[in-house]
C-alpha cells in the first residue's frame, strides 16, 4: 500500500514542470506558514502561561499580606472581607485563606467555610515550608498559594485559582487567523506559480516540438529564441547543438565506409596481441617452474592460486591437489589455526608484520606431515582488478642441519680454547715452579757445603781433643770457622726462605679468585723476584716507578699474570738473543682508577700486529715458544676479571706500550 502511494505521488510530482512548479510553490508557502502559525501560536502560549502564573502569584501574595492581621486576630468576618474583596478580578474561581493544618478560615464560597480541605493539592500544604506553592497548572485554571507569615512564623495560606478560559479563547482566535493567513498566502503563491509555469511551459513545448522535428530528420528545424532568461539561453545552447549534431552526422558518414577496415585491422591486431600474451604467459610459467625457489601465489582468503614445481618437491604435492585450497595445509598445527585470523587482520588494518620482509623462517609442513624448517618472504601485489600475496620459500633444512654442526664445532672450540688457556696458565705456573726450584737450589747448595764443612771441622776438634792433643788455636780456629759457616748457612737460608715467600704469594694469587687489598708496585716487585730466573738470562733490565704508596682492593692473582704475561711478550717477541734493552713499569692512581704504563724498546710491532695482538691463537713465534693465548689471557683479565680497559700501541724499531685502566676499588 505505501508502495502504491509513493509511487502515485512520484506520477503526480514528474507529470510535468507547470505541476512541479505549482506543487513546488504550495509545499513550500504550506510548511513556511504552517512554522510561523505554530511558533506564533507557541509564543503566546507560553506567554499568556507565563502571565496567568505571575498574575496568579501576585494575588496571591496580595492575599496573603491583607489576611496577616486578620488571622492573628482570628477575625473571621475581617478575613471574609478581604477575600470577597478579591472576587471581582476576572476569572477568579476561588479565593480562599487555610490553617497551616487545612481548615478554611474564608472563602468565597461561604458554603465551605470551617471545613478541612481533603483534596490532593491541599494536602501537599500542611507539611510544605514557608515558600509559594504552585498546586496546580493546566489549561483550565492555576491554583497558587501563598504562606502567610507573622513574625517569621507560617500562620496560614493565601490560595487564589485563575480560570484559563480566556487564554485558551485567545489561542484559538490566533490559531484560526494563522490559518486564514496560510490559506491567504497558498493561494497567490498558487497564482504566481501558474503564471510564471504558463510562460516556461510555452517555451519548452515549443522546444520539444523542434526536437521531435529533427528526430524526424527535420535538419532545418531550429528553436525560436524570443527570451533573455535561462530558457532563451537553453535554446541557443539547444541550436548550437543541433549544428553540431549535423556536422558529427557528416563526419559519421564520411567514416563509415572505413570503419569495416578499421574493424579487421583491430581484429589482426588483438589475435597478435593475444598470441604474444599467451607466449609470455608460456614464459613466465617456464621461468616459474624453473625457479629452484619455491613460489606460491593465493588470494586474500588465503586459496592458493599457482603453485611452481619447486614447491612441488618441497611440500610433496601436486599442483592440481593444493590449487583452490587453503594455504593451512602446508603449515603446521600451531600456525594454520591462527593464519585466517592473521590474514584477516591485515585486510582490515594494512598493519604488515611479515609481507613485505624477506627471510623469515617459519616451520612449514609437508604432504607426509613432516615438519621442516622454511624461508619466507612474502611479497602482495593489488591493482583495480587483481590481488594476490606471492611467497616464495626455501627448504633450510640442511642449512639448518649445517648450522647447528657450526654451532656443535664452535661449542667445541670454546672448550678447547679454555683448556689451553688453563693449560697456559698451569704452564706459567709450572715455569715458575722450575725457575724457583734451580733458584733455590744455590742457597741450599751453599748451605749444604758450609754444614758439611763445619761437621768436619768440628769432627777434627773432638778427635784432638780426645787425643789429649788440643790446643788453644785449633779451639779458637774451630770457633772462627763455625761462625763463618753459620753465618753462611744463616744468610742462604734467609735467602732461600724469601724465594719460597715469594713464590707462594704468587703462586696462591695465580690460582685464587679472591679479592685483597695489597700494595700495587710492592706485588709487582713480588711477582719480579719470581720472574728472576728467567729474567736474568738475558740483557734487559726492569724498571718500576710510580707511586710506592698506592693501595688497591683487587685481584693479585690477575695482575700477576698480565705482568708475568707482558714481560714474557717482551722477552720472547721484543729481543733478540744478544739484544740489550729496558722494561719500564709505571702505575698512579687518583682513588678511583688505576693507570698502570708498561712499556719496552724493542723491534716494535706494525699497525697490523697490533690489531690482532688481543685476538685467541694469534702469534709471531708460532713453534718458537709462542702459543698465541698471552695477550688474549692478559685481555680478559683486564677487561672482565678486573672491569678495566687495555690499549696497545707500536711502531716498527720504537718499541712498544700497553695503557691497562683499572679500578682501584673492586666492586662486590
Amino acid at each position: 500500500m505505501i508502495k502504491k502511494i509513493a509511487a502515485y505521488i512520484e506520477k503526480l510530482w514528474t507529470a510535468s514542470i507547470r505541476r512541479q512548479l505549482i506543487l513546488g510553490i504550495v509545499a513550500v508557502h504550506a510548511v513556511l506558514m504552517t512554522i510561523f502559525v505554530f511558533d506564533l501560536v507557541h509564543r503566546q502560549q507560553t506567554f499568556l502561561h507565563d502571565q496567568g502564573v505571575a498574575q496568579t502569584q501576585s494575588l496571591a501574595e496580595s492575599l496573603a499580606a491583607n489576611s496577616t492581621s486578620w488571622v492573628l486576630a482570628n477575625d473571621v468576618l475581617g478575613l471574609e472581607e478581604v477575600v470577597l474583596s478579591q472576587t471581582k478580578y476576572p476569572g477568579l474561581k476561588f479565593a480562599m485563606i487555610i490553617s497551616p493544618l487545612g481548615r478554611v478560615l474564608a472563602h468565597n464560597d461561604l458554603s465551605v467555610v470551617g471545613k478541612y480541605l481533603q483534596d490532593e493539592n491541599s494536602k501537599t500544604l500542611i507539611d510544605a515550608g514557608h515558600n509559594i506553592r504552585i498546586l496546580q497548572q493546566s489549561k483550565d485554571i492555576i491554583d497558587i498559594a501563598a504562606p502567610v507569615i507573622a513574625n517569621g512564623q507560617h500562620i496560614g495560606w493565601a490560595r487564589v485559582g485563575i480560570s484559563r478560559d480566556d487564554v485558551t479563547q485567545n489561542l484559538q482566535i490566533a490559531t484560526r487567523d494563522g490559518f486564514l493567513y496560510t490559506s491567504g498566502a497558498i493561494a497567490v503563491g498558487v497564482l504566481f506559480a501558474v503564471f510564471m509555469a504558463r510562460g516556461m511551459t510555452r517555451s519548452l513545448k515549443h522546444m520539444v516540438e523542434v526536437a521531435n522535428e529533427l528526430q524526424q530528420d527535420g535538419k532545418n528545424s531550429r528553436i525560436e529564441v524570443n527570451r533573455a532568461d535561462e530558457l532563451g539561453t537553453l535554446g541557443t545552447a539547444f541550436n548550437a547543438l543541433a549544428d553540431v549534431v549535423d556536422k558529427r552526422e557528416d563526419e559519421l558518414r564520411h567514416h563509415r565506409d572505413h570503419l569495416e577496415e578499421l574493424v579487421d585491422e583491430r581484429t589482426r591486431y588483438m589475435l597478435k596481441e593475444m598470441g604474444e600474451r599467451k607466449s609470455a604467459e608460456e614464459k613466465v610459467k617456464m621461468i616459474l617452474n624453473s625457479a629452484v625457489d619455491g613460489i606460491i601465489t593465493a588470494d586474500p582468503h588465503g586459496t592458493i592460486t599457482s603453485f611452481n614445481r619447486a614447491a612441488e618437491q618441497i611440500f610433496g604435492y601436486s599442483v592440481i591437489e593444493v590449487t583452490g585450497k587453503n594455504l593451512s595445509i602446508l603449515m603446521p598445527e600451531q600456525h594454520s589455526s591462527v593464519h585466517d585470523n592473521i590474514m584477516a587482520e591485515y585486510l582490515k588494518t594494512g598493519e604488515k608484520k611479515v609481507i613485505g620482509v624477506g627471510g623469515r623462517e617459519f616451520q612449514a609442513k609437508r604432504k607426509d606431515g613432516s615438519i621442516f624448517p622454511m624461508e619466507l618472504a612474502i611479497s602482495e601485489l593489488k591493482n583495480e582488478t587483481t590481488h594476490l600475496f606471492t611467497g616464495i620459500v626455501r627448504d633450510i633444512t640442511e642449512r639448518k642441519e649445517a648450522e647447528q654442526k657450526i654451532q656443535d664445532t664452535m661449542e667445541a672450540l670454546q672448550t678447547t680454547q679454555a683448556e689451553l688457556v688453563q693449560a697456559e696458565k698451569m704452564a706459567s705456573l709450572g715455569g715458575l715452579v722450575a725457575g724457583i726450584a734451580h733458584e733455590i737450589n744455590t742457597p741450599i747448595g751453599v748451605g749444604v757445603t758450609a754444614t758439611s764443612h763445619l761437621k768436619e771441622q768440628a769432627f777434627n776438634l773432638e778427635k784432638t781433643f780426645n787425643d789429649g792433643t788440643m790446643r788453644k788455636s785449633d779451639f779458637k780456629s774451630f770457633i772462627e770457622t763455625a761462625t763463618q759457616s753459620t753465618t753462611i748457612i744463616s744468610a742462604n737460608l734467609d735467602r732461600a726462605s724469601d724465594l719460597i715467600k715469594s713464590f707462594k704469594q704468587v703462586a696462591v694469587d695465580q690460582s685464587s679468585q679472591e679479592a685483597r687489598s695489597f700494595n700495587l708496585l710492592g706485588y709487582i716487585d713480588e711477582v719480579l723476584f719470581s720472574l728472576r730466573p728467567r729474567i736474568k738470562q738475558t740483557k734487559q733490565k726492569i724498571e718500576v716507578s710510580g707511586d710506592r704508596d698506592l693501595i688497591v682492593e683487587s685481584f693479585p692473582g690477575p695482575i700477576s699474570q698480565i705482568v708475568t704475561n707482558l714481560i714474557m711478550n717482551s722477552l720472547i717477541h721484543a729481543y733478540d738473543a744478544d739484544d740489550e734493552g729496558c722494561i719500564r713499569i709505571h702505575a698512579t692512581g687518583n682513588g678511583e682508577l688505576v693507570h698502570l704504563t708498561y712499556s719496552d724498546d724493542g723491534k716494535g710491532m706494525d699497525e697490523e700486529t697490533v690489531n690482532k695482538i688481543f685476538d685467541p691463537f694469534f702469534t709471531t713465534k708460532r713453534g718458537s715458544g709462542g702459543s698465541g693465548l698471552g695477550m688474549h689471557i692478559l685481555f680478559n683479565q683486564i677487561t672482565l676479571t678486573l672491569g678495566g680497559t687495555v690499549k696497545c700501541q707500536s711502531t716498527p724499531g720504537e718499541g712498544t706500550t700497553f695503557e691497562l685502566t683499572f679500578p682501584a676499588l673492586k666492586e662486590a
